[in-house]
């Protein structure tokens, strides 16, 4: 790896939220904030080399993960990806 992960990771209620792109094996990562138990992992095997920290956005009352990628974005359920 060249440079190394640069995202922030967030807080989605009680859940640590974790983008860890890179040139192989990226993935989205939830983690329980008072234990560092795993609650939940998504490959995302097209995303190489984000650098960006995801957001939560909420409309129509839905409440999405946000999360740039190196080319494009997608949305993901907070509670399981």
């Amino acid at each position: 790896m060249e440079f190394g992960t640069s995202a922030s990771p967030i807080l989605a209620g009680d859940l640590v939220i974790l983008v860890c792109d890179q040139d192989e094996g990226s993935y989205l990562l939830a983690v329980h904030k008072r234990t560092g138990e795993p609650a939940w992992r998504v490959e995302r095997p097209l995303f190489r080399r984000s650098f960006s920290t995801p957001m939560l956005w909420q409309h129509d009352g839905v409440e999405e993960l946000v999360v740039p990628g190196s080319i494009w974005l997608k949305g993901y359920r907070p509670k399981d990806g």
